[in-house]
């Protein structure tokens, strides 16, 4: 028996602004390439190399907007991640209190407390 399921509105129906890229997405193509544009003048300018060179030496520079914009990594984007993994790192105890055990002074972390010197 097969079920037809509705698609994910959000995956499957993005806002697409050109070329089916979202206007974030644009925004980082549209960094590379200035990224990748002045790399490739300042080349020419500064070392008096061929525009050819220059701007093959630029493309290293607008690879790193691109990855920061478009990859995901578990439905997320890269900047999203590293939000996530800061927030992890900053939340180190985890406190729980059920109400179902009698009240006591003990709680449970995650966070090792400094042993001193046993007097």
């Amino acid at each position: 028996m097969k079920i037809p399921i509705n698609k994910d509105i959000d995956e499957e129906y993005k806002d697409q602004l050109a070329l089916g890229f979202s206007m974030k997405e644009l925004g980082w193509i549209l960094l590379a390439i200035v990224l990748i544009g002045t790399v490739g003048l300042g080349c020419y300018f500064l070392f008096g190399l061929t525009p050819e060179v220059c701007f093959y030496i630029g493309i290293p520079f607008g690879v790193i907007p691109l990855f920061v914009g478009m990859r995901k990594y578990q439905g997320q984007t890269f900047v999203q991640h590293i939000k996530e993994l800061i927030y992890e790192n900053r939340t180190r105890d985890l406190i729980y209190d059920a109400d179902e055990l009698p009240h006591t002074q003990f709680v449970y972390s995650l966070k090792k407390e400094s042993r001193g010197k046993r007097k």
